[in-house]
């Protein structure tokens, strides 16, 4: 588990990145000690993604399994901690940069902070009845381009990627993610 002060750092650069500063790497722990902790991440946003899928629950129809509903977003959310990370070290592999896949994975894993808790604030409006809803889809659509921009960022800069192998990446995610939670849903 990472120490308050190594949280605190990644969060910030984290933040630095989804500010297009490309300094923000160096408040990273780039050992694979700080590799392995920042899967930590997971576990702190949990209870935040948790409101997002409290969020699909008053989007969800009528009649609708919400036990298997969520069953499928906890499964879904802890493949995709697993599966993007295993991809993303062959393409690395492929592409000659496993030189600088731990950095870019530590980037990645500690960047899922930042579009969190923007998106917290919108669910809860919802959830409130602050928001409209369907006002609230339209800008975590905004959110989601603009988190793919990120992405692709951390990608250039913590991988030295070019533009097209760093959208490359970015789609490789989507498209895992979008796997991921077709097989949570026919396996449950």
């Amino acid at each position: 588990m990472p120490s308050l002060q190594e949280i605190t750092a990644s969060v910030y650069g984290a933040w630095r990145l989804a500010l297009l500063d490309r300094s923000g790497m160096n408040w990273f722990n780039h050992s694979i000690e700080g590799f392995w902790r920042s899967f930590f991440v997971a576990l702190l946003i949990a209870p935040l993604a948790g409101l997002m899928v409290g969020f699909q629950l008053i989007n969800a129809e009528e009649g609708a399994d919400t036990a298997r509903l969520v069953a499928v977003e906890v499964v879904g959310y802890a493949l995709g901690w697993v599966v993007y990370p295993i991809a993303a070290l062959f393409v690395c592999r492929l592409m000659g940069l496993t030189d600088y896949y731990v950095g870019y994975i530590i980037a990645y894993n500690w960047s899922h902070a930042i579009p969190a808790v923007v998106a917290v604030p919108i669910s809860l409006s919802v959830l409130m009845g602050l928001l409209p809803l369907g006002f609230a889809e339209s800008i975590l659509l905004v959110v989601t381009i603009a988190v793919l921009a990120y992405r692709w960022f951390i990608a250039r800069v913590a991988l030295g990627a070019d533009g097209l192998t760093a959208a490359a990446l970015v789609a490789l995610e989507l498209m895992l993610q979008l796997l991921v939670y077709a097989l949570a849903v026919r396996m449950l």
